[in-house]
């Protein structure tokens, strides 16, 4: 992977294509920072794809960086967001989620996103159990 990165930097790429090139569905801590970069594009569907992403890794950072993302002000990164931590199945994300629902109780699909992320997380705490 250092290889790969370092010669993509070499070919001048820059941080937003590094990102969103193939090379962000590989789960490696050392991808995280370039996606955290390309969620800081103000164009709605990079930071949604940045985020989605961001779901691949499995990393702390990326719990952070998808926690964060909660508060993005495009309903389509949040809903991302939200997916991406389900499927990650971060009890830390328990609190945060809880409380996008509270904030966000008249938004129908949003709050039903949260529910099946919810569900996933515990149902993957309960399988690790």
């Amino acid at each position: 992977m250092a290889g790969v990165l370092s010669e993509m930097k070499r070919r001048k790429w820059t941080d937003l294509t590094v990102a969103l090139s193939g090379i962000a569905r590989v789960p490696d801590p050392r991808v995280i920072p370039f996606l955290k970069a390309a969620y800081g594009n103000k164009e709605p569907f990079t930071r949604q794809r940045a985020v989605t992403l961001l779901g691949m890794q499995r990393g702390p950072d990326a719990v952070d960086a998808l926690v964060s993302a909660l508060r993005d002000r495009s309903s389509d990164v949040r809903i991302a967001a939200i997916q991406a931590l389900g499927t990650m199945g971060s009890a830390r994300a328990i609190p945060s989620l809880k409380g996008l629902a509270t904030r966000s109780a008249r938004l129908r699909y949003q709050t039903d996103c949260i529910q099946e992320a919810l569900e996933k997380i515990r149902d993957r705490d309960a399988g690790e159990r």
